[in-house]
């Protein structure tokens, strides 16, 4: 067992860098496929290959390195004593990625609250841009209190669907993080009450569907 934990032969260290390499590049895109589907592998597979497809070619390069670091290690204390160590660290970074991919743990992450009440979420995406951030949907079914619950809990203040202007003729002009969110969800304001974030997040709570949609995106910072 001690011989083969200390294992210093170029073959075995070449077989052990080459195993960590392709090991973390599995972990990696588990991680990406899980984060895009809110947990689930199943949602998450046909976003998480596209994002991995056009992304991934960078991750290349730090496959190799991370392959040429153990291939030196493995020489340097043995090829046995790196692959039980990696194993442990990549099955404590895959357990991780599954505990922190859900879409209460996503919320979490997005807008710095805990204390995120226990609801059902029925759906959740990301959504990619070059210049803009990564924006986040979630649709949480909740009932009206359990919505209050997740609105202070996530910090977000009510607001009107419509602001007054002063001007020569006072006109009242929807308020544009609400035609954000209707444009996201193809929804009409009607019976849905508004709440707005100091993150970037704007809410809507449809009482009658008794749904909670909630979209995340830094351009919305801008319209307060």
């Amino acid at each position: 067992m001690k011989i083969a934990l200390r294992n210093r032969q170029p073959s075995v260290a070449i077989g052990v860098g080459a195993f960590v390499a392709i090991a973390f590049g599995i972990v990696y895109a588990i991680a990406v496929i899980l984060g895009e589907g809110g947990g689930s592998l199943s949602r998450g597979w046909r976003p998480g290959w596209g994002y991995l497809s056009f992304y991934g070619i960078f991750m290349l390069p730090l496959l190799a390195i991370i392959g040429l670091v153990t291939m030196g290690l493995a020489r340097l204390i043995g090829g046995g004593i790196v692959m039980l160590v990696s194993i442990l660290g990549l099955g404590t970074l895959l357990f991780h990625s599954v505990v922190a991919s859900t879409p209460a743990a996503q919320l979490a992450r997005v807008t710095g609250r805990s204390g995120i009440p226990e609801i059902s979420f029925e759906e959740f995406w990301k959504g990619h841009t070059f210049s803009d951030g990564t924006s986040y949907s979630w649709t949480a079914q909740c009932s009206p209190d359990e919505a209050t619950q997740l609105a202070n809990a996530l910090g977000l203040k009510p607001i009107s669907p419509a602001t007054k202007v002063d001007a020569p003729v006072s006109v009242v002009v929807e308020n544009q993080s609400v035609q954000e969110w209707r444009h996201i969800y193809e929804m009409d304001s009607e019976g849905v009450d508004f709440y707005l974030g100091d993150q970037g997040m704007i809410g809507g709570y449809s009482s009658n569907e008794q749904r909670f949609r909630l979209y995340w995106w830094p351009e919305i910072q801008r319209d307060k």
